[in-house]
């Protein structure tokens, strides 16, 4: 059977929305769409498609936010803010703290430090767009990321982070070029101890002609003093983050990049690629050329690896994961909030590789070798949907007839519903340990701690001295393969308080590159008095990367 979905889209060129489909044909999975005015544009979208069509069925829609920012006006995806059509909670509230940068990166996605003018949020109005972040009903994001431009360029990042700390985010990244974090240890020490958690390390690959070309100078040896600073002051949460373009750093850097990360694996906990988004008039020949889709990575890393990192599985086949281990967290007597892992399934993939340190470079073992991957996504939905159903106590409450033997009844009722959340998770623990292949490794144990007492210094340990290593390719869409489908369910949000009413809104990333930075940046740097010259009314783009 040909697969086949008709969606929306947006014109490359006018940013209307567009009717479009998404089809088979032969081996590849293509996105068609025509504007009456400037005509057909086609993209690839996937080059597997029995690996794209598998992962429709973990499609999941979380815990959508009660209180939308915006009505619906233009339709999606050009009421953002949020609208009312969105179908996920916030994962990651990011905040643009400066596009002040350190770079001229050719492949920037946010065209940072070239737009002709400084946007820089004071310190209160960060704070306040963090807040609002929080305040969201019914689930608040616990993962808090800067971005920019170069976040660490500002001087009181510490500062903001220990407020962010006080507000109850739990994961607190840094997305960075590192080269400040190399030159100033003192710096990074401070940044740490306030708070931050997760360095989302810029890491294009280890020649220098790579960097050359992504980022218009060779920062390996700046990566390398980054993870040398990390064991100096005892980090151990880096992120390697990749941005993958064709005939630049792919495929030939893939290998690379993964090794790197096992063999510094008492720093490096995770790897995320990131194929990049194509900005800017392509012709179509070129956006062919020049396009690497997730299932393009996906076939480096695993002929890399030799297929040990299957199976792949997008992103919300873990959301009853996140759930599961926030409620059994939550029988210990504390309020545990679930990471939302419900972004479309073609957001990204994810899965684990464990590392063997030995002589040399190190190995990397597929993390299906310590438990069935995918007998515990199903474990984990089956646990859930028993969670779901189970019914609350009310016997002895229904027994009583005065105020003080009701609330009696209560207290009775409250330990019968204790009793029976701990059986279950007492019998589901019992079911989980079946899953494992060796119940008995130092990452199994690990598991345990982070499945039977929830926090993110257990899931911490789990990665760091488990040895193991989250691994995840996220491709962030662009005006050639966007689909609003994707967009309504688009997890990670960028803040900023609107100067035209001094709300706090809320926009999904990837909509926020294509249609509506220009017209907030330079509202923004309006209102934070940094505009160095009139604005244009042309797109503001960033070139897309040169190949050979």
């Amino acid at each position: 059977m040909v697969y086949e979905r008709k969606t929306k889209s947006i014109c490359p060129e006018c940013k209307k929305t567009i009717d479009a489909v998404i089809v088979q044909e032969g081996d590849k999975i293509y996105m068609h769409k025509t504007c009456e005015e400037h005509g057909s544009f086609s993209d690839i979208i996937a080059t597997d498609v029995e690996t794209y069509v598998e992962a429709q069925k973990y499609r999941k829609f979380g815990f959508p936010h009660k209180d939308p920012q915006m009505t619906i006006k233009d339709g999606c995806p050009h009421d953002c803010g949020m609208c009312p059509n969105h179908k996920s909670a916030t994962t990651c509230a990011m905040v643009d703290v400066t596009n002040r940068c350190n770079l001229k990166c050719p492949i920037c996605y946010a065209n940072a430090d070239t737009a002709g003018y400084i946007v820089e949020p004071p310190f209160e109005d960060i704070i306040r767009i963090y807040k609002h972040f929080r305040s969201l009903k019914p689930v608040p994001p616990v993962v808090a990321m800067y971005a920019g431009g170069e976040p660490t360029m500002r001087d009181d990042l510490p500062e903001i982070t220990r407020e962010l700390v006080k507000m109850g985010f739990k994961q607190i990244q840094v997305a960075t070029n590192g080269i400040r974090l190399a030159n100033d240890i003192n710096y990074f020490k401070r940044l740490m101890d306030a708070g931050a958690n997760v360095l989302y390390l810029q890491f294009d690959g280890i020649e220098s002609d790579t960097w050359i070309k992504t980022r218009g100078v060779d920062l390996f040896e700046k990566k390398k003093q980054v993870i040398e600073n990390c064991r100096k002051i005892g980090f151990k949460g880096v992120c390697l983050v990749p941005t993958i373009a064709r005939g630049v750093n792919f495929p030939h850097e893939i290998g690379n990049i993964l090794q790197f990360a096992a063999d510094n694996v008492d720093v490096v906990s995770g790897v995320m690629f990131q194929p990049v988004a194509l900005c800017g008039r392509i012709e179509q020949k070129d956006l062919f050329d020049l396009r690497v889709t997730t299932y393009d990575v996906l076939n480096e890393i695993d002929k890399y690896t030799n297929n040990v990192m299957r199976p792949w599985r997008p992103f919300p086949a873990f959301q009853n994961l996140m759930r599961l281990i926030a409620w059994w967290g939550s029988l210990s007597g504390k309020h545990i909030e679930h990471v939302e892992f419900t972004p479309n399934p073609q957001c990204g993939f994810v899965t684990f590789m464990h590392i063997e340190e030995q002589d040399g470079p190190n190995k990397i073992v597929g993390f299906n070798d310590i438990i069935d991957i995918d007998e515990t996504i199903k474990y984990c939905d089956q646990q859930m949907e028993k969670i779901d159903n189970m019914k609350e106590i009310s016997f002895f409450q229904n027994l009583t007839l005065t105020e003080f033997g009701e609330k009696v009844g209560k207290m009775l009722d409250s330990s019968l519903n204790w009793l029976n959340k701990r059986r279950v998770q007492i019998e589901g623990l019992f079911e989980a340990i079946k899953l494992l292949k060796d119940p008995l490794s130092t990452s199994a144990i690990m598991l345990y701690k982070m499945l039977l007492n929830q926090s993110w210094d257990n899931t911490r340990d789990f990665l760091v001295k488990g040895n193991n290593i989250y691994v995840g390719i996220m491709h962030f869409q662009d005006e050639y393969d966007l689909d609003v489908e994707r967009v309504s369910q688009c997890v990670v949000h960028f803040g900023y308080i609107d100067p035209k009413d001094d709300r706090v809104k809320q926009v999904p990333f990837c909509t926020m590159n294509n249609l509506h930075r220009p017209r907030i940046e330079r509202a923004l740097a309006i209102k934070y008095g940094g505009m160095k010259q009139q604005p244009e009314k042309e797109k503001i783009v960033a070139e897309p990367p040169k190949i050979n």
